[in-house]
């Protein structure tokens, strides 16, 4: 029995951590729903234009030399009540949404 409920507590831990580690990989813009894969263009239609935006730029080694990629960053403050989200995306496709505090 108690190996059972030891069972039961991990499986209720892990599902926790699962839920969680999926929650950003999306952000919910009224009655859309924007995850990684989605175009700029189509979370700028479902989302509005960004609060803010910054490119940055990764590097990668490779065989034949480093490569170079532009990552554009995007920054929705929907003030306190929201947390904010910040997008980032390659090649004009969405790779990571990540969270931060709560917006002003």
């Amino acid at each position: 029995m108690r190996t059972l409920a030891r069972c039961g507590l991990a499986c209720a831990l892990l599902w926790l951590v699962a839920g969680r580690a999926r929650a950003d990989d999306g952000m919910r813009c009224g009655e859309w729903l924007v995850g990684v894969g989605a175009t700029a263009g189509e979370v700028r239609c479902k989302c509005g234009p960004p609060t803010e935006t910054y490119t940055s730029v990764e590097y990668s080694e490779t065989d034949y030399g480093t490569i170079a990629r532009t990552i554009d960053h995007w920054v929705y403050n929907r003030g306190p009540s929201e947390l904010i989200r910040m997008l980032s995306f390659r090649a004009g496709v969405l790779v990571h949404v990540a969270i931060g505090n709560y917006g002003y």
